[in-house]
């Protein structure tokens, strides 16, 4: 496809600022592709809350589109948000499109009003892609409810391209519809922010230096963040974080390859029948005061609790640093008051996507010890691709998708998870493979991979309309009611208490005024002047 005459539309439920903008393929590809001259429109249902000075690229978002808060609420629960958004998404199309250019719409979600506007792409001769990210029969379990089952099956049946970020993935849509156009693309990494540095000139030391198990020295302390410094889909939509300025990067560059004396660490012992034991009852490793280091949402969805704790336990010796938002999301269960119990482990809050590099360079290992769910076993962190480029290890359980990354220890058990970071800790880490395997991995290759098949492709012609009814009649289900009676219950007695808040403010401000006038002798002069006169 000639890419200088084409015009593309990202649909996506996670706004353009969300994540520091590095929070899906569809935010890279748009940027991407704006940069190359491309028109992007990108629809979001937050509002837009920064300016955006990037030439080509236009924002539209839901409050342009008839969408008041109430109809957003009901859509992000799967109801009927009762709002018909349709002419004036068609009017919006009206200004955005060249008359002559090839045009693109990718779906970023199953997001039924994103669904209802299916026909009209098709009736203006879009090629559609849907790009599945992740499996959204799961959103449930981690509190998300605004994707609907039954309209992702119609995306994966009527789209004229499926992309899915696993093989879980593929292998799940392809069993719903083994005729559908679906490909492999998974995640990429942003080569620019996290091209590890060179190799420090000065020869690194022989032992572990004490301060390690602090957080590491920054020639600027890091402010704090509203923004998620993961960049994979966050469980909260209703609100785009508000990005913070990036801190100073250090000016020191440490070894971007296993320290010298890691090799000098005991070897894991060998039993009489000659099979490698997990390791030995006195593991030098433990004394060691390593750092093991993740970022991303801590939460009960990112996080399993147990494993950490376990390992926390089993390891006083090493540090354990979790960056980003805590507990952000108010309906899954609580996680900070485990993890702040454990010596060892330390919570820095949200940290801006573009200062991990320099985190990165301190860990030891990188982590993702992610719970046993459908969610994470049909996702394709992109923090690994980040961890990787760092040349760091990465020890992470429950994802299978990833057992083919060079230097990734899956681990589903405690006992695995602990053996796993001590093999990880006693490998040496070889650039050249890294490097070579990520050289395919960036977000400029998943786009050349992507516009390559878009060439091939053709749209439908016919015109099939979506059962946009049906669905918010099935969406009406109990777990859902009950969420969203409870959630919008709770914003109706956080708002109650802000205005209760704001009275008390009002009356102590008077009662302050009134004290000020009894004792002010002209104000006693004006009011007896205003009794005699007036």
């Amino acid at each position: 496809m000639q890419c200088a005459m084409s015009d593309f539309i990202f649909l996506s439920t996670q706004g353009w600022d969300e994540m520091g903008g590095a929070g899906r393929p569809l935010h890279f590809f748009a940027r991407a592709l704006a940069q190359r001259g491309e028109r992007v429109l990108f629809v979001q249902v937050v509002p837009q809350t920064q300016p955006v000075s990037q030439n080509n690229l236009t924002i539209l978002d839901f409050n342009a589109l008839g969408f008041d808060e109430t109809a957003l609420r009901r859509a992000w629960f799967g109801f009927d948000p009762r709002a018909d958004s349709k002419n004036a998404f068609a009017r919006a199309l009206d200004d955005f499109e060249a008359r002559d250019a090839e045009r693109v719409v990718v779906y970023g979600d199953p997001f039924i009003p994103f669904v209802e506007w299916f026909p009209i792409f098709r009736a203006r001769g879009y090629k559609i892609v849907y790009d599945a990210l992740d499996d959204f029969e799961a959103f449930p379990e981690i509190g998300l409810y605004f994707t609907n089952l039954d309209a992702e099956k119609f995306l994966v049946a009527q789209s004229d391209l499926v992309v899915a970020v696993s093989t879980t993935l593929v292998q799940k849509l392809t069993q719903w519809n083994p005729r559908a156009p679906i490909q492999l693309l998974r995640q990429g990494f942003d080569a620019d922010l996290f091209r590890a540095p060179q190799p420090s000139i000065s020869a690194p030391s022989t032992e572990r230096s004490p301060q390690r198990s602090t957080p590491p020295q920054r020639s600027t302390p890091p402010q704090p963040s509203t923004s998620a410094p993961s960049t994979e889909r966050s469980p909260q939509r209703s609100t785009p974080p508000q990005p913070s300025a990036p801190p100073q990067p250090s000016t020191s560059a440490p070894s971007t390859e296993r320290s010298p004396q890691r090799s000098t660490l005991p070897q894991r012992s060998t039993s009489a029948h000659g099979n490698e034991t997990a390791f030995v009852q006195r593991n030098e490793t433990a004394f060691v005061p390593y750092r093991l280091g993740f970022w991303g949402h801590v939460n009960a969805f990112n996080i399993d609790v147990a494993l950490i704790e376990f390992v926390a336990r089993a390891r006083p010796q090493w540090t354990i640093q979790l960056l980003g938002p805590i507990d952000h999301d108010a309906n899954l269960p609580r996680v900070a008051e485990r993890l702040r119990a454990l010596p060892n482990v330390q919570l820095f809050g949200p940290v801006a996507h573009d200062a991990l590099p320099e985190y990165l360079q301190t860990f030891d290992v990188a982590l993702a010890p992610f719970p046993d769910n459908a969610f994470n076993r049909a996702r394709d962190p992109l923090k690994i691709f980040e961890y990787l480029s760092g040349y760091k290890p990465v020890v992470a359980a429950h994802t299978p998708q990833l057992a083919e990354m060079p230097y990734v220890y899956l681990a589903d058990t405690p006992d695995a998870f602990l053996a796993a970071l001590e093999r990880a800790l006693t490998t040496p880490v070889e650039r050249a493979q890294i490097d070579a395997y990520l050289r395919e991995g960036t977000w400029s290759k998943r786009l050349e991979q992507l516009l390559a098949w878009l060439a091939r492709t053709r749209p439908a012609s016919a015109i099939c309309a979506p059962e946009v009814n049906v669905w918010y009649a099935d969406a009406a289900l109990e777990s859902h009611a009950r969420q969203y009676i409870a959630r919008t219950e709770r914003l109706l007695d956080e708002r109650t208490q802000y205005i209760a808040a704001l009275e008390r403010d009002a009356a102590a401000k008077q009662q302050h005024i009134e004290r000020l006038q009894q004792t002010n002798p002209f104000w006693k002069l004006k009011s007896i002047f205003n009794r005699v006169y007036f």
